[in-house]
């Protein structure tokens, strides 16, 4: 009888350190976070739109342009500097697109008096978010000029921040070391993909015109980021001589061009400090 009483106290004493060793629902690192230990966590961050507008005048006080431009304003607690630079970018974008125009005002006066254009040229700038992440951000930028801009198609850029150090992002900071030749890699992947996916109906190859234009505008700073898949614009008007309207975001998936670049969150991991 002693026996059994001893073994079942050995069996209570036993259990009870099981439990000890088990994390509870409340314990603040069983939160279901995935992330390794030593990754950084996500960035909390918020992202505000702020509109600004200049006009620009002749020397006899005539408005012959305005400036209109929306753009980003963000803050952050966990990476402040980060998000910082990520304004900052942005209004020294919007201050050089104003001194742009204020340094060809007399050009524009002149060509606007030759061809007979009546009214303010107005150079609208839009800056849209692709994506937001935890690590990075991406932005479309479309600039559209003209008396009457809506009736120009414009340019589209794509921009994508780090928020390890609130950098843009440009295919040098991505590729891998050991890549041979990455950005002919990258152009080869984006004309392998139009192939695809730039015709309506997907049966279409690209005719080598069009695979000229796209190596000519190719932009190693103009892209977004989503997920797993990069995006790079080019706009329809242009590959298609005026047949098509808008944008094409060629889609390049991480996984096709993992021998050439590294992701968002392996640069953010790289490139964080406390």
């Amino acid at each position: 009888m002693k026996r059994l009483t001893a073994l079942f106290f050995v069996l209570i004493i036993f259990f009870s350190l099981c439990s000890c060793g088990k994390k509870s629902g409340n314990d603040p690192e069983n939160t279901g976070n995935t992330y390794a230990d030593d990754f950084p966590p996500p960035v909390k961050y918020k992202t505000e739109n702020k509109d600004y507008s200049e006009e620009f005048k002749d020397e006899e006080g005539n408005v012959i342009a305005r400036l209109e431009i929306s753009y980003p304003v963000v803050s952050s607690k966990d990476r402040p500097d980060a998000a910082e630079e990520i304004t900052q970018w942005f209004e020294e974008y919007k201050d050089s697109e104003a001194d742009s125009i204020r340094m060809n005002l007399d050009s524009l006066k002149e060509r606007n008096r030759k061809f007979g254009i009546e009214g303010v040229t107005v150079t609208r700038i839009a800056v849209e978010p692709y994506y937001q992440g935890g690590y990075h951000v991406s932005y479309t930028i479309k600039k559209q000029s003209g008396t009457n801009p809506d009736e120009d198609d414009g340019g589209l850029t794509g921009c994508t921040f780090s928020l390890a150090d609130g950098y843009r992002l440009s295919l040098k900071a991505l590729y891998k070391s050991e890549a041979e030749n990455p950005r002919e890699e990258i152009k080869r992947l984006i004309q392998e993909e139009a192939d695809v996916s730039y015709s309506v109906r997907g049966n279409i190859a690209l005719s080598e015109e069009q695979k000229k234009i796209l190596d000519d505008l190719f932009d190693d700073e103009s892209f977004c980021i989503k997920e797993n898949t990069i995006y790079f614009p080019y706009s329809f008007k242009t590959l298609s001589s005026g047949a098509r309207t808008g944008f094409y975001l060629c889609p390049i998936d991480f996984d096709y061009a993992e021998d050439v670049l590294i992701t968002p969150e392996e640069y953010y991991e790289q490139n964080y400090k406390d």
